[in-house]
């Protein structure tokens, strides 16, 4: 199981329930680096992937092709 670093901002939806769920996180450099490494793993192992946060828990056993989206939002320095 992969947990989800950081402080959750945004979220869409309820986890679990039918429909689409977003769920916007807030991570530090290193947080997102553990995640990734994390998640390369789980691929990689090729069976369930399971990520949690707090009060949630969403599973998926993904097959190819896999589909990735990605959004990051960069803060403006000062």
């Amino acid at each position: 199981m992969i947990t989800i670093p950081g402080t959750t901002g945004k979220v869409k939806g309820t986890a679990g329930a039918e429909g689409k769920f977003e769920c916007e996180v807030l991570v530090s450099n290193n947080e997102l680096a553990l995640f990734q490494r994390e998640l390369a793993a789980e691929v990689e192992a090729r069976g369930k992937i399971e990520f949690s946060r707090e009060d949630w828990t969403l599973g998926a056993t993904p097959s190819e092709p896999l589909k990735m989206e990605v959004q990051i939002k960069l803060k403006e320095c000062p």
